[in-house]
């Protein structure tokens, strides 16, 4: 294990270098990219759907890189920002929830995900 760092510190935030697969997400300017996971849930959603966000949350506010930002000034630099409230998750839309069932329509779209993410 290396004692040697790569981060700085900014202001009040900590700048750390973009990983491989990071860098990828940022090579072309004004481009984002989205993360989707589809997954086939039984069971009680009302509770999963109640709670889900705050879940997000704290998986956010667990893992810094997930609330970095790309530095503008400093290539494959990214600046992690401060942790996120149950109201970013609505706010940044962070979190989407997409309820699938069996009709024509629905399958129709499942067929298409791509174009609902």
């Amino acid at each position: 294990m290396s004692c040697i760092s790569n981060e700085s510190v900014v202001g009040d935030k900590r700048r750390f270098p973009l990983r491989a697969i990071e860098r990828f997400g940022i090579a072309e300017p004004d481009v984002s990219v989205k993360c989707c996971h589809a997954i086939a849930i039984s069971g009680d959603m009302d509770q999963l759907i109640k709670f889900l966000p705050t879940a997000v949350m704290r998986t956010f506010n667990r893992h810094p890189r997930l609330r970095a930002l790309v530095v503008k000034d400093e290539e494959f630099m990214a600046e992690i920002q401060p942790h996120i409230t149950l109201d970013d998750v609505t706010a940044k839309n962070l979190l989407r929830v997409r309820e699938i069932s069996d009709s024509n329509e629905d399958v129709a779209a499942w067929k298409n995900w791509n174009q609902f993410v």
